[in-house]
């Protein structure tokens, strides 16, 4: 085999930075010698349609439109294989896309032939024997299309693909109905890629090497999963170099902020214990792995250094807790300036949430997803609702953004779940909303996929919006998709009773817009102030004294009613138990705490510094 490996990123993965994935191989390569590039095609249609309407579409735009994979289509079909007024009456009924929404997609269709003549003719393709290309949510037909282009010019390349995308049976599926792409890997390659690619130069056998789907004369044949990485800290650092060198040349880095993506775990400790039902990640590579913190460090360090971001964003589906004791305040310790995102669990303690915002890491995506008992436990989250919300109250304290998501559709929900949930929403509007709300999805791989019935849904059939992308039977479709529509086998329709909820979500952001706040401070006296903005607040101030003061400091966190029944005891027994019990419902009365199965929890947030002795605008 003569030349090297040109890695590919098309659209519309993110913009913004470099794909860890391309990274990573660059590097595995490049440490065997094997000379690898790495072509950031997305950049291109970035610049061309702007970088922030390009975002939008890659990242804030409903994933079951999949507006990005149809623009590829259509081109790569044509109009008499695709309906194209099938796939827009789709997007305006279905998903509820506006005619602004629809002329922009319209627009972006008529780019994708321009777009594709102009990344032919920007890359030298005679350079390369191996050309790869990365496809995770909408970057499969973008991938196709420019990969037939260049096989049909240049027959001689190998043609690769990887990625979640290609996970099984999808991998199998993109090699029985595109008969250009040559090989497909499954799974993590970080060795099995560089072993190929060593292969073909020395011209041996690749057919024995784990995670590859390649043709053996007609038929597809696949060689199961590769092992995974079991030391984490034997990887190299990814080389993004290309990314930085090529968004240099576009105006990405001036319209949108930029950042760095770095990976110290793999897999899901909370999953391999307690799959969440709705979760479709890691596929068969549940098991936690780990950096050392020693190795962690070092790679944040590294990419902080080389690369002139102050973004970094772990790719980690949910944080080592060790870093707690050991990662975490390192960084604390050096301030590096640097502002860190990272995936973890809800049920962090006050101490590790003021951790991360004094380590630099400034958002998280805490997997909070409801805050009902009977729902959360339904989809395994080994949390409760005041733990969540306690959360959000000290991720406000301390300076971290958590981005989450509120789930509805749950199998075995109910109207009365939601209506009980109602007044605990209406007293947060002080705190984080979520991101965004939404039915459950069946995603490939999660418990709800692999026994629907099991969770009374009935029907599992690719989403409807594969229809407009390929048009192929039904059998292939079912391999290629990764989201799937089903029914529920008792007739639930969420849709019948969400409304209340959803507007409840709509007022809560405008709140969080208008910067709603329940402050608590120090009063000249030594009483506790709360002062209350959010709408509806029954009270503007109320002062709080002696043991009423105490107990509203000890309920910072979520306690049972034994346990404060018990602390006043210790240290107020003169209160009786009615006066305890009618002030902890005159403060869930008034919405300064938050009440689930006989638990309290204090819900206003301490004032920092600069919001103190007067810096709230009170109601008159």
């Amino acid at each position: 085999m003569e030349g090297g490996v040109l890695l590919v990123n098309m659209p519309f993965a993110g913009a913004n930075g470099p794909q860890i994935a391309l990274g990573l191989l660059k590097a595995a390569l490049r440490s065997r010698g094997v000379p690898c590039d790495v072509a950031y095609l997305n950049l291109i249609l970035a610049e061309k349609m702007g970088a922030r309407p390009y975002q939008w579409l890659s990242g804030e735009f409903t994933d079951m439109a999949f507006a990005g994979e149809w623009v590829f289509a259509h081109h790569f079909f044509g109009e008499r294989l695709l309906d194209a007024d099938a796939y827009l009456r789709y997007l305006r009924e279905d998903v509820g896309a506006d005619g602004e929404t629809l002329d922009f997609i319209l627009s972006l269709r008529r780019l994708v032939p321009e777009y594709l003549d102009y990344c032919l003719g920007l890359v030298d393709w005679r350079r390369y024997a191996v050309i790869g290309f990365t496809s995770t949510f909408e970057q499969n037909m973008a991938s196709l299309s420019l990969a037939y282009e260049v096989k049909r010019r240049y027959p001689d390349k190998v043609i690769v693909m990887g990625g979640s995308n290609c996970g099984h049976p999808m991998g199998e599926a993109i090699l029985r109905c595109f008969p250009f792409v040559d090989y497909v890997f499954t799974g993590e390659a970080d060795e099995s890629f560089p072993e190929f690619v060593t292969r073909l130069a020395r011209r041996r056998p690749v057919g024995d090497i784990k995670g590859l789907v390649y043709r053996a004369g007609r038929a597809v044949t696949s060689t199961g999963l590769p092992d995974m990485v079991t030391d984490m800290d034997a990887l190299p650092f990814p080389d993004y170099d290309d990314y930085f060198e090529q968004v240099e040349m576009t105006s990405v880095g001036r319209e949108v902020p930029l950042l760095v993506q770095f990976e110290t775990a793999r897999g899901c400790w909370w999953g391999a214990k307690q799959h969440c039902t709705f979760c479709g990640l890691n596929a068969l590579t549940m098991s936690f792995r780990a950096k050392s913190k020693e190795r962690a460090l070092e790679e944040i360090l590294h990419l902080s250094s080389r690369y002139p971001v102050r973004q970094l964003a772990a790719v980690d589906n949910i944080i080592d807790m060790n870093y707690f004791r050991e990662l975490l305040p390192e960084l604390k310790r050096r301030d590096l300036g640097l502002s860190i995102f990272y995936e973890t669990k809800a049920n962090l303690t006050k101490e590790q949430v003021r951790l991360l915002g004094e380590s630099g890491v400034t958002t998280i995506q805490p997997g909070i997803e409801s805050l009902s008992p009977k729902l959360l436990k339904l989809m395994r989250k080994g949390v409760s609702p005041l733990q969540n919300v306690q959360l959000l109250k000290w991720c406000r304290q301390f300076g971290v953004q958590p981005m989450w998501n509120l789930l509805y559709g749950i199998p075995g929900e109910s109207a009365e779940d939601y209506r009980e949930m109602l007044p605990l929403l209406q007293s947060l509007t002080h705190l984080q909303p979520p991101v965004t709300s939404g039915m459950i999805r069946l995603d490939r791989y999660s418990p709800y996929f692999q026994s629907p019935e099991a969770f009374g849904l009935v029907g599992a059939r690719p989403a409807r919006a594969y229809r407009h992308i390929y048009p192929f039977k039904q059998t292939e479709l079912a391999d290629l998709a990764y989201y799937y529509e089903f029914a529920y086998a008792d007739g639930l329709n969420p849709n019948e009773y969400i409304g209340p909820v959803q507007c409840q979500l709509e007022s809560w952001q405008k709140a969080a817009a208008l910067g709603a706040r329940l402050l608590s401070r120090e009063g000249p006296g030594g009483e506790l102030l709360i002062e209350d903005t959010r709408p509806g607040a029954a009270c503007a101030r109320v002062p709080l004294e002696g043991w009423q003061k105490g107990l509203y400091l000890y309920c910072d966190r979520a306690r049972p009613l034994e346990a404060i029944e018990g602390w006043l005891g210790r240290t107020h027994p003169e209160v009786s138990r009615r006066d305890s019990h009618d002030y902890l419902w005159r403060m869930v009365e008034l919405r300064l705490m938050a009440h689930d199965r006989a638990q309290f929890l204090s819900l206003a947030v301490p004032a920092a510094p600069e919001e103190a002795d007067g810096g709230v605008t009170l109601r008159s």
